[in-house]
């Protein structure tokens, strides 16, 4: 279920985002960011499955996206 979580609100912030037109340089480098702790996490759940490191894989990931989410609404609310 983990694997199907946060990938639904990315989905949603990448897609408000670009109807809005607010991606940029730094939206952009926390999509990445994002999509390499998911492989991350994916690798470590199909390899060895040890849960200390894909709860910090997911945790990565988490973290990531509420940036994205953060920064979106300071680009809308405060106008950067």
């Amino acid at each position: 279920m983990n694997q199907l979580e946060l990938p639904t609100l990315f989905y949603g912030v990448v897609a408000l985002a670009a109807a809005m037109q607010m991606v940029d340089r730094t939206f952009v480098a926390l999509e990445w960011a994002f999509v390499v702790s998911r492989l991350g996490h994916a690798a470590i759940h199909v390899t060895a499955n040890n849960v200390l490191r894909r709860f910090q894989a997911f945790l990565v990931g988490a973290v990531v996206l509420m940036g994205l989410w953060f920064w979106l609404a300071l680009k809308v609310f405060a106008g950067l």
